[in-house]
């Protein structure tokens, strides 16, 4: 999980919480607003404000590469699947290939009650369901949409 004031400017700590009991360990820090994060296996990917980059560490948060964004989506949540990023952001849920990092998929996603955008904010899959957390005033609020295949 990120941990980072609001701003551009600012720093992060990585940290992991036990589903046990919620307490939570500082993995590492870095110099630079990360506002998403993905483990990938052996790896923590995390996006910076508006995902402009994505950094790539070690688990004990040594830098491993550095990479530009290759969509140019201001992602707000990522998850790693299967050699994958899912990313959210805008108004489109991407898959971009951790390999390549190169634009796989890309689904366009609607609005929310409010008129939200539905990736706006968190995004989780289970099985072929997409499920997503705008910020729209509403609360807790889970938008699911099937993926077509």
């Amino acid at each position: 999980v990120p941990i980072a004031a609001y701003s551009r400017k600012s720093h992060a700590r990585i940290v992991t919480v036990s589903p046990q009991d919620l307490s939570v360990q500082v993995q590492f820090e870095i110099e630079d607003h990360i506002g998403a994060v993905a483990r990938d296996r052996d790896r923590v990917i995390g996006a910076t404000w508006d995902a402009e980059a994505f950094y790539v560490w070690d688990l004990e948060g040594k830098l491993l590469e550095t990479r530009k964004n290759p969509t140019g989506v201001a992602y707000q949540d990522c998850k790693a699947i299967r050699g994958h990023l899912l990313c959210c952001g805008g108004q489109v849920v991407d898959w971009i290939d951790l390999e390549t990092w190169q634009l796989k998929r890309r689904f366009s996603v609607g609005q929310s009650l409010q008129g939200h955008s539905l990736s706006r904010e968190g995004v989780s899959l289970l099985g072929d369901r997409l499920f997503l957390m705008p910020d729209d005033g509403l609360g807790c609020r889970f938008y699911e949409l099937k993926l077509a295949r």
